[in-house]
């Protein structure tokens, strides 16, 4: 039996004593949890925002968003947001850079909406519009690009037929009160 373990594990073969190889083995077996752990906690850290463990016992949410959030304030925070700098492509289009620039925003207190919009050829793309005092600022999250959509103007070479918030139901950007 135990030279069908040494010869299973290549033991016979090493130069290394089995005391040597065993201790590799904790040692690999170590380094494989702990990056495991650091990956875990950094992962949920820039997912939440907070650590998973802590003495405070609160639940990790976003601060509250600034009611009196100006124009200047936006843009800031879009040129100062790197999430534009993803790469594009199948996975990562424009429904996950408006969602991840979206997060960004409320986790930076500025309230942010994903507006959907719709083009005369069947085709929609995502932008953000972020409610200021100064007035709704649409930007496109992958470019960064200050617009004023508006159906029935073209957007990339193409006319607009719709414009809708995310919601838990697409809501018509003139039904939004712009109080």
């Amino acid at each position: 039996m135990l030279q069908s373990f040494k010869n299973l594990f290549g033991v016979g073969r090493s130069p290394y004593t089995v005391g040597q190889q065993i201790t590799r083995g904790i040692l690999m077996i170590f380094v494989v949890i702990m990056l495991f752990m650091v990956g875990t906690v950094y992962g949920y850290q820039w997912g939440t925002g907070t650590f998973p463990f802590g003495s405070t016992g609160q639940i990790a949410l976003p601060p509250e968003m600034a009611l009196n959030t100006t124009a200047a304030e936006v843009l800031e925070f879009v040129e100062a947001d790197p999430t534009d700098i993803q790469e594009y492509g199948e996975g990562f289009n424009c429904v996950e850079f408006a969602l991840l620039t979206a997060r960004e925003a409320h986790w930076a207190g500025i309230p942010a909406e994903v507006v959907k919009v719709d083009f005369s050829d069947g085709f929609s793309h995502m932008i953000l519009g972020y409610p200021t005092i100064d007035g709704w600022l649409f930007v496109d999250a992958q470019s960064d690009v200050v617009m004023q959509p508006r159906v029935g103007s073209e957007l990339g070479g193409r006319t607009i037929t719709g414009l809708y918030l995310l919601g838990i139901t697409w809501t018509p950007l003139e039904e939004v009160n712009n109080e």
